[in-house]
């Protein structure tokens, strides 16, 4: 089959039209979310200040919103190209173009915990827990999309195109559950 060189526009339309317009609507509606109500657990025997002042306002995190969602686009981002710009049948070091579209099933499982890994670990970095729990997994797949948009870039579009869809909602919600799970977790560890 032959592909065709890489397309700009193509690109740049999968990228605004299937994962930044998405992504700009989630974005709203989580920052709504979060100026009303993010975590803000009672730790007992220490007052409100002096918890503040030694976890962050929620929690050990660091990251602003905006940071959150930055540490977590470029993580999903390095995950696509780190587990899915070559294939295990072809090897590692013999470079691909377009990105391949065949994967043994030990590259996608490695792909997908890491992914799991990152979105987890960029809602630990987030300041604010509850917005950051639903942060992580909307940027990691827009990451994670914009990745694929690349390859989308270089031949068939429409099938492409359903893929990033599939990816982008299919992660923001399946990595949503984990890291909403995970944000429960915290509110109990840290009550007690």
């Amino acid at each position: 089959m032959a592909y065709s060189s890489f397309s700009p526009i193509t690109f740049s339309l999968t990228v605004s039209i299937l994962i930044a317009i998405p992504t700009a609507i989630g974005s709203l509606v989580i920052w709504r979310m979060g100026k009303a109500a993010d975590f803000d657990y009672p730790v007992r025997g220490v007052a409100s200040g002096d918890r503040a002042r030694s976890f962050g306002r929620n929690g050990p995190g660091r990251l602003s919103r905006s940071a959150t969602a930055c540490v977590a686009f470029l993580l999903g981002f390095v995950t696509c190209v780190g587990w899915l710009s070559w294939s295990g049948y072809s090897g590692i070091l013999e470079f691909r173009y377009p990105p391949p579209t065949e994967f043994p099933p030990w590259q996608i499982w490695g792909c997908g915990i890491t992914l799991v890994m990152c979105s987890v670990s960029a809602f630990l970095l987030a300041k604010r827990k509850k917005s950051g729990s639903l942060i992580s997994p909307l940027y990691i797949a827009s990451g994670f999309a914009t990745a694929m948009a690349v390859g989308v870039s270089y031949g068939a579009t429409s099938q492409g195109g359903v893929g990033v869809v599939f990816s982008m909602f299919g992660l923001t919600i399946g990595l949503g559950i984990v890291t909403v799970v995970c944000a429960r977790m915290w509110q109990v560890i840290v009550r007690h």
